[in-house]
């Protein structure tokens, strides 16, 4: 009994320390879990703090692509754009020195027309200059003013201007002598075509006066009542 009893006893201390051994671990095993879930926390939290940094690259990453996009298509268009009025700045520089190209060739059609003038201008002078050397005299007939006669330095005035001469002579202006010239002509209303007395000196002829009949005459600047309604 003795020997049974010691053998329980025995048994009894191994399990015991058996016990304390495993609460030993257990408590170390324990540490360990509590430190192990600390340090997955931190790694969770590191974890979640690395994705939200990840996501916030990944958009500005994608804001940047978009804005580049952006910046190139704009910058595209605005070359196009330079493109476009370089173009445009070109064809105006073409017609611009077509047009320059052309003035020069006018400007020297003109520059020759001068010349060529100033050449006929001589072997007129030197014509005429023959002509006074041989002391002729010209007769030029007008319509109211009669025969004209002019030596031969005033023959190239009466030439380019031949009713200021006649108009001379008559004592009258240019514009009066051509008034008279075509009522003398064909003396009529110039209203209504009815014939009118023909005034034979252009000093005696009044325009308005003479150059209507009675009721289309002119008085005093005034149209008479008798003039017929348009």
């Amino acid at each position: 009994m003795r020997n049974e009893a010691q053998t329980y006893r025995n048994r009894i201390q191994e399990l015991e320390q058996q016990c304390n051994q495993n609460k030993v671990l257990f408590d170390k095993l324990q540490s360990n879990y509590r430190k192990l879930e600390k340090d997955r926390v931190l790694l969770q939290d590191q974890a979640d703090t690395y994705k939200a940094r990840y996501d916030e690259l990944k958009d500005e990453h994608f804001d940047l692509l978009r804005t580049q996009q952006t910046t190139e298509a704009g910058e595209h268009a605005k070359v196009v754009a330079l493109k476009e009025a370089l173009t445009e700045k070109n064809i105006e520089i073409d017609d611009l020195n077509d047009r320059v190209r052309q003035l020069i060739a006018e400007a020297d059609n003109v520059k020759d027309q001068m010349v060529e003038m100033e050449q006929d201008t001589s072997e007129q002078e030197a014509f005429f200059e023959r002509l006074e050397g041989m002391e002729l005299v010209f007769v030029a007939y007008h319509p109211g003013a009669g025969h004209i006669s002019m030596p031969a330095r005033q023959l190239q005035d009466y030439l380019e201007r031949p009713l200021t001469f006649a108009a001379q002579k008559c004592g009258v202006t240019p514009e009066q002598y051509k008034a008279w010239l075509i009522h003398y002509d064909s003396p009529e209303c110039e209203e209504c075509g009815v014939p009118v007395k023909r005034v034979d000196q252009p000093a005696d002829f009044e325009a308005g006066t003479h150059n209507f009949c009675s009721r289309h005459r002119v008085v005093s600047g005034n149209v008479t009542a008798f003039r017929k309604s348009s």
